[in-house]
């Protein structure tokens, strides 16, 4: 870990890319810690400071019901990955538009599904398939452009950057509002690594869109300042409360610490890592389980199965949401070591904190605006050694636990809660669609 600072796990790699993180940090609210905790740090000093209420969003109640005047009359083209309905998720980016759509046909939106096509097989098979299911969408788009008044586009940008280009232009052609909503965690990173081309879409894409939404509050400054975004609102990730607390799960922890790591199972993602964290605390006696909900490669789980044969470790596979619910709520401890390039704000972290869970996470991503005070960030290129002391630690306070259990909970309600986000989805189509009021002459 060198000298403790917190860093993305690519620049421990090659020390010639800290001018990129430099550059991010340049649009990071200045009240954020980018060194993280001490390498060394107790489970008193892990507990990170709140966010000044000038760098964290507006905190309110979560919001009680949406006035149906909100909603009539809203017809939404919303594009971008989505899941089939019913089916299980490809990505956080699938999971949360079907959560969105889901909700906003609850309240009434009429919503035009354009998804973006799903390719397998070799590269210029899947490139030949891209190309089609782009344009799919953009004559989607023209057909149908007598029936919505506005468009909902989450854009992947990365290799898709030019069909997304292109299909920002055409709304605009079509004379139709565009909710441009970015979201990942690599926003400002890519931007300046992937060069002018890349650069140039990224300003025109924004240039496009009446209003843009950002994900990460810290990138706000960045896209009115860098990308002259004309409007941009703070539209983070969210997710519903589940309806039942179970807050009498920190009183065994004399007889089992449960672990839990949620969604895709790949390296960068942290898996292995966690493995080797409960090894850890099995050596030191400390009675354990690591439950790993989610999917990945067939090749990788088979290394992963091996990895933990003779340890505690459950594989459960993917599981739907009311399934996600219910072994969420015998957990103790959310681990996401992530180390995912894109990382921007985790639906499994959110999740997680909303079933009550304590987050010991990696300082990555959106990941410390997300936990707030609710948890533990440790540095991006932690060891397993360096978790390990973390749960160590806190498994010896089961108070403090029970009392992050509360904020996590209550954080996630108030701040990433679909009652208090879809209201900011909403009102800003009802901005979008109404016309706005003539001047008054003099």
């Amino acid at each position: 870990m060198g000298d403790g600072t917190s860093r993305p796990y690519w620049m421990s790699q090659d020390p010639s890319l800290a001018k990129l993180r430099q550059a991010e940090r340049a649009y990071e609210p200045e009240t954020q810690n980018p060194a993280g905790p001490p390498r060394n740090a107790t489970a008193a000093t892990l507990v990170p400071p709140l966010i000044s209420d000038a760098a964290a969003p507006e905190r309110r109640p979560t919001e009680a019901g949406i006035d149906p005047k909100m909603t009539r009359g809203i017809t939404v083209a919303f594009i971008g990955p989505i899941a089939d309905e019913g089916e299980p998720a490809r990505g956080g980016f699938e999971s949360a538009n079907r959560r969105t759509i889901t909700l906003l046909r609850q309240h009434g939106v009429e919503v035009l599904e354009l998804p973006y096509p799903v390719a397998r097989g070799p590269a210029w098979i899947k490139a030949l398939l891209y190309v089609r299911g782009f344009v799919r969408i953009a004559l989607s788009l023209v057909e149908h452009a007598g029936t919505f008044q506005l468009v909902h586009f989450t854009p992947f940008r990365r290799q898709f950057i030019l069909p997304e280009t292109l299909l920002c232009r055409l709304v605009q052609m079509l004379k139709k509002r565009l909710l441009l909503d970015l979201r990942a965690g690599d926003l400002v990173i890519s931007y300046h690594e992937r060069g002018m081309f890349h650069r140039k879409c990224h300003a025109v894409m924004v240039s496009t869109a009446d209003v843009v939404g950002s994900e990460g509050n810290c990138y706000v400054r960045f896209l009115v300042e860098t990308l002259k975004a004309s409007r941009v609102v703070y539209l983070p990730n969210f997710t519903t409360i589940p309806s039942k607390r179970n807050e009498r799960r920190f009183e065994d922890l004399d007889h089992r610490i449960n672990i839990v790591m949620l969604g895709r199972v790949a390296p960068e993602k942290g898996t292995g890592l966690g493995i080797e964290i409960v090894r850890l605390l099995c050596n030191a006696n400390v009675p354990a389980r690591l439950t790993i909900i989610g999917t990945g490669s067939p090749a990788y789980i088979d290394v992963l199965v091996e990895q933990g044969r003779d340890l505690p470790v459950l594989f459960a596979g993917s599981l739907n949401p009311l399934e996600i619910e219910a072994r969420l709520s015998k957990e103790h401890i959310f681990l996401f070591p992530t180390r995912h390039f894109g990382e921007g704000h985790s639906n499994a972290l959110t999740e997680a904190m909303a079933s009550g869970l304590v987050p010991v996470c990696s300082n990555h991503g959106f990941n410390s605006d997300v936990v707030g005070d609710c948890g533990f960030i440790v540095p991006a290129d932690a060891t397993a050694e360096d978790y390990a002391a973390v749960l160590l630690a806190v498994i010896r306070s089961p108070g403090l636990l029970k009392e992050l259990s509360i904020r996590a909970r209550s954080r996630t309600e108030s701040l990433f809660s679909d009652a208090r986000v879809v209201p900011l989805i909403l009102k800003q189509y009802r901005l979008l669609i109404e016309p706005a009021p003539a001047a008054s002459g003099v």
